[in-house]
Formats: structure tokens, sequence, C-alpha cells
């Protein structure tokens, strides 16, 4: 996790970029439930975010905007809860 957004994937061998989450958010925290489903917690512009990805990292949504806390960590506890600090 980093700045401008970017994700990247380890593939066994080397990374490389997997997704670019739109507007450049700043990226704290992943935390990965299944094959499937992750969380990114992070900020844009002074504000609390939560990205989500429902298959395999490819594509990232804003699942949630927290305010005015930059969210610095993450953890899934199954798949329909999730704590961000």
């Amino acid at each position: 996790v980093g700045n401008n957004g970017k994700v990247l994937r380890w593939n066994g061998v080397s990374w490389s970029t997997a997704a670019t989450i739109s507007n450049s958010p700043t990226l704290n925290r992943v935390s990965v439930w299944s094959s499937s489903l992750s969380f990114i917690a992070g900020a844009r512009a002074g504000q609390g975010r939560i990205y989500k990805s429902i298959n395999s990292g490819s594509t990232w949504t804003q699942d949630s905007s927290t305010g005015s806390s930059n969210m610095r960590g993450i953890k899934i506890i199954n798949s329909n809860l999730a704590f961000s600090v």
C-alpha cells in the first residue's frame, strides 16, 4: 500500500500493478478475507476512505467515506463485518 492509489500484486517472482484507484488516495492498510474479497483503509483529501474489491483486487470501489479521520488499519471479521481505525 502507498500513495497515488496504486495497488500492487506479487506473483511469486515479481511485483506488478494490479489496479490504480481513481483520485490518487493514500492507501494505508490492506486486509484480505478470501481469494476475491479485500478491503483497503486509507484517505483522500483529508477524509478517511475504505475501498473494496470483490474480484481479487482487479478493480476497487469506494465502499465508505468516514469523515475527517485518516483510516490507518482494517480488520475483517467475516464477509459482512469489518472494523477500521
